[in-house]
């Protein structure tokens, strides 16, 4: 590596480097005091809030797509009416690999320790294709007491269609009207109901002793509402679907929102994290992408954490210790998505230049990673504990300490265990 380092372009990256790092300070070197203090006063402020499904998911930058937060919303509002762990939020169904079906739902239901039997996928899939299955559920509960998966398909209202009947006191321009008839207004796409279908199929196959729902949720994706809908639709067969839309009997409509947005318990409270008991805190939260870049970020802070070198790892290595540490199937589509479109290019991880394929954790990752935990674990803001605020000046100044002394090449680094 040290010849590679004695090279003109290698020179000139490190000189590249140090431009970028001194426009960044250029603006603030003068009150640099002042930053600090600013940093330590807003971290403090914020980790005295109670975290958000919108603060949660702000790692995931401004320009997440509307699809996903309705995977996300839906899986949030299930995780509150189960108060069961959502894993496998916007993940394929089924999957194909050197003419092999498998299933990333039952990979999660192995991880968890609870062994399936094969599936004839090659009878299952075709039949759901003709009524063109997506290729994604939004969420899988797994309750081994009852013996129970729930699987949960997302939809925003703007996707079902209400019927064309201009009378009706429930055709308004507010889907969320003040009739609990809403749902006999509407038809459900064929395409999210086969998805679910297709789902029970495969579990039901793959695992006979357990019961098996599965429950279409409707969401609003543009503004703040909470207001939706549990559809259920267990026990449905394919042949029994139309061509394009299916009507909504009022008795599989088994979870709503009134009118006006007041919940059972409260539009505030579906807001917060849901209360799902859990040892390890991010084992508790929804497994969609923010919560994962959240646990590669925790996973890679533990690893640097007390190392006097920057702790660098590849995608597959950070990926199965994340695997390991929270028991979640973590499929190779999952993982380039999370690392590159959100984690990278967010800036909280970067490739060393002379790392291979290998990341390591930013000064801004530092400061994401230590915010998630003090917000989600309550504990970690009691009196005994540090002052958090310092605490975090010093473990960002120390990262950046160590991307220095990499940059200069007096850095050794220390593969990710």
């Amino acid at each position: 590596m040290s010849k590679r380092k004695g090279t003109t372009e290698a020179k000139l990256e490190n000189t590249r480097r140090y431009v970028r790092a001194f426009g960044e300070m250029a603006g603030f070197m003068d009150r640099i005091d002042d930053v600090r203090h600013a940093i330590q006063r807003g971290y403090a402020e914020a980790i005295q809030q109670p975290p958000s499904f919108d603060s949660h998911g702000s790692i995931l930058g401004r320009e997440s797509p509307r699809q996903e937060q309705v995977s996300r919303k839906a899986a949030w509002i299930a995780s509150h009416r189960l108060g069961s762990r959502a894993f496998c939020v916007m993940n394929q169904l089924v999957q194909c690999q050197a003419g092999r079906y498998f299933s990333p739902l039952l990979q999660q239901v192995e991880m968890l320790g609870y062994p399936t039997r094969p599936v004839p996928f090659e009878s299952f899939v075709p039949l759901a294709k003709q009524r063109r299955a997506m290729a994604r559920i939004d969420a899988l509960f797994v309750d081994p007491v009852s013996m129970r998966l729930t699987v949960v398909k997302g939809c925003s209202v703007e996707q079902l269609q209400r019927r064309l009947d201009r009378d009706a006191s429930v055709m308004e321009e507010n889907l969320w009207v003040r009739h609990r008839q809403l749902a006999l207004a509407r038809e459900v796409p064929t395409k999210h109901i086969a998805t679910l279908v297709l789902a029970e199929m495969i579990l039901r196959s793959a695992l006979p002793d357990w019961d098996v729902d599965t429950m279409l949720v409707a969401v609003e994706r543009e503004d703040c509402s909470w207001n939706y809908e549990g559809i259920q639709f267990s026990g449905t067969a394919l042949a029994e679907l139309a061509e394009q839309w299916n009507p909504v009997r009022e008795e599989q409509v088994i979870w709503s929102a009134d009118a006006a947005g007041v919940l059972a318990f409260g539009s505030t409270e579906l807001d917060r994290l849901p209360r799902v008991p859990a040892k390890e805190p991010l084992n508790g939260l929804p497994v969609d992408r923010a919560t994962r870049c959240r646990m590669v970020l925790e996973t890679l802070w533990l690893q640097q954490a007390g190392v006097d070198g920057l702790a660098v790892g590849g995608r597959g290595e950070i990926a199965t210790a994340v695997e390991d540490r929270y028991l979640i199937h973590y499929s190779q589509d999952l993982r380039r998505h999370d690392f590159e479109d959100c984690l990278a290019i967010g800036g909280f991880i970067e490739r060393p230049r002379y790392a291979g394929k290998c990341y390591a954790l930013t000064p801004l990752g530092v400061f994401e990673a230590l915010l998630s935990r003090r917000q989600i674990e309550p504990e970690m803001r009691t009196p005994q504990s540090p002052d958090p605020a310092s605490h975090l000046v010093s473990s960002v100044h120390n990262q950046a300490r160590l991307w220095a002394r990499y940059t200069e090449g007096e850095q050794v680094i220390v593969g990710a265990a």
